[in-house]
């Protein structure tokens, strides 16, 4: 598999998210957090600052999901990533 022109082909990553004072947040309230960790499997010929392996934080209403040989796979533009990590 490997991705064309400006997009990115990745798996999305699920964290606990603790609070600065310790406190897990549900998988309800972390669904209100805008942005979302990915980890990049295949880049875009085009995609210029983002590399595979990296790990990245998108939009959560940006892309769309796939399945790959029964694999969930996330389809983003590079446009959509905000960080790099």
């Amino acid at each position: 598999m490997k991705a064309v022109n400006k997009f990115i082909v990745a798996e999305e990553v699920h964290r606990e998210i603790k609070t600065a004072s310790g406190l897990v947040m549900s998988s309800k309230d972390a669904d209100d957090i805008r942005y979302r960790e990915c980890k990049v499997v295949s880049v875009g010929n085009e995609v210029v600052a983002i590399k595979e392996g990296d790990n990245v934080l998108y939009d959560r209403n940006a892309g769309f999901k796939l399945m790959i040989e029964g694999r969930p796979y996330l389809v983003i533009l590079e446009r959509d990533v905000v960080v790099v990590l």
